[in-house]
């Protein structure tokens, strides 16, 4: 679906009943990231979206990770939904960082996975390059792809490809250079570090403890920052989890809510 919210045309999805989850994908996600997710969920209404600068979303010009967690808001308000929990991987945990501190009467609860304070240095230099190359036709949308990639996954599931002679699966469809490099501009620009100590949300963070892109000191950085937070570290995992190894402890979590 899309709607006219806050200058933009937000696509998202809305499925199931119950109390309202919004799931917030990462850098360079759409809503299509979470389809092994939803099946999981079930007993809660499901919403998702595609953020500025990814999938079926029509914006223009720069925007800001305060500008994405606006457009959830808004779109909770053309819902009608008053309260609800949230969901982010990634850069999606930031747009929930920036809700928790700016809306804490809106949320019951937060789920931050692969999370940060602030970008780290060696993949923001990556990324933000190779968002670079592409843009000037020194490199393909392919390349900057396959380098995010080798950040995402562990080394124990190259190795496993490998072994079955099969290739590291790619998008069917490529998103647009300008947007991504919009979504890192607005990850650049975040910095968590001065309001989480006065979050008073509830928090639940997880984080793979094989993560190259966001080393697992960084999720602890933010677990040690926010008062009464909860910490999971998911063993021989890295940035991009499979959603089976946390949906368990995001069901457990918001059951406690």
């Amino acid at each position: 679906m899309n709607v006219d919210i806050n200058g933009i045309g937000l696509n998202y999805e809305d499925t199931g009943s119950g109390e309202v989850l919004v799931l917030v994908s990462g850098f360079c996600s759409n809503l299509r990231y979470w389809k092994n997710m939803v099946p999981m969920l079930e007993g809660y209404r499901v919403v998702r979206l595609d953020n500025r600068g990814v999938g079926d979303t029509i914006y223009s010009g720069d925007f800001s990770i305060d500008d994405m967690a606006d457009d959830i808001v808004a779109l909770m308000d053309h819902l009608g939904v008053d309260r609800f929990s949230v969901l982010g991987w990634s850069m999606g945990s930031l747009i929930a960082q920036s809700l928790a501190a700016r809306y804490p009467g809106r949320l019951k609860g937060v789920i931050m996975v692969s999370t940060y304070l602030r970008r780290p240095a060696r993949s923001a230099y990556l990324m933000g390059n190779m968002a670079r190359m592409v843009l000037d036709g020194s490199a393909s949308m392919e390349a900057l792809y396959v380098a995010m990639n080798a950040l995402c996954f562990t080394e124990s599931m190259f190795r496993h490809m490998e072994e079955i002679g099969d290739k590291v699966p790619m998008p069917r469809k490529l998103e647009d250079a300008e947007g991504l490099a919009r979504q890192l501009m607005a990850v650049d620009a975040h910095d968590f570090s001065a309001d989480a100590p006065g979050l008073n949300v509830p928090v639940l963070i997880i984080h793979g403890e094989d993560d190259t892109m966001v080393p697992l000191e960084m999720g602890e950085e933010v677990y040690d920052a926010i008062p009464d937070s909860q910490f999971l570290i998911i063993g021989g995992q890295g940035h991009n989890m499979d959603p089976r190894f946390y949906a368990g402890a995001t069901l457990e979590f918001l059951g406690s809510l």
